[in-house]
């Protein structure tokens, strides 16, 4: 397959969305006001299979509202917003845990996780519904899912009932991202996932 990217050029932003490999695509010709399509571009953002839609421009400029309207913490101001064929007011507030939408916020401290909870607690805080005992949760299940986290990852300290705070913030964040894999979500959004981590 020929694989694509779409560039999408707003004031300060600009929208990429790729497949595997291949040449660029003309840009969307339309602004953020333009109401021919989300995001102004005239095109729904983030319809292709596979692809891996990034927002990259200067902050301030709307990222942020953006990533709050698409992960349910913002109601849309005007205009029509679809995630996963649905409208956000339907899909909103009972989005589905296993197999929906992912979130990896940009505050990994003060909105991915509980400083001084476990990693147990901190891994059932979005993926509770991946550990069903009947009417119940399955510590002992969350458990071993931390502890394979811990060695697939590399997590530091190894220890599951050690408190978020006691990792480092690229640990940290290993734990969020495996945490909300392990969900098996179609769509994922991560805030600026590698801010505050060392290229090491």
């Amino acid at each position: 397959d020929t694989a694509t990217t779409e560039i999408y050029t707003f004031p300060y932003t600009t929208l990429f969305r790729s497949g595997a490999a291949g040449a660029a695509l003309p840009a969307g010709p339309a602004g953020p006001t333009d109401p021919a399509g989300p995001a102004g571009s005239g095109r729904p953002v983030g319809a292709v299979g596979e692809a891996a839609p990034a927002i990259a421009g200067v902050a301030g400029n709307g990222q942020k509202e953006l990533v709050e309207v698409l992960a349910g913490l913002a109601r849309p101001g005007k205009g029509s917003v679809n995630i996963l064929g649905r409208e956000w007011h339907e899909f909103y507030p009972q989005a589905p845990r296993v197999g929906g939408m992912a979130y990896i916020p940009e505050d990994r401290q003060g909105i991915a996780t509980c400083p001084s909870m476990s990693l147990v607690d901190n891994l059932l805080l979005t993926a509770r519904e991946t550990f069903p005992d009947g009417l119940l949760i399955s510590r002992s299940a969350a458990l071993a899912a931390v502890l394979q986290l811990i060695s697939g990852y590399d997590i530091r300290p190894g220890n599951p009932q050690a408190p978020a705070r006691s990792l480092s913030g690229g640990n940290l964040q290993k734990l969020v991202i495996g945490r909300e894999l392990l969900r098996q979500p179609s769509v994922i959004i991560a805030e600026n996932p590698t801010q505050g981590l060392d290229v090491a």
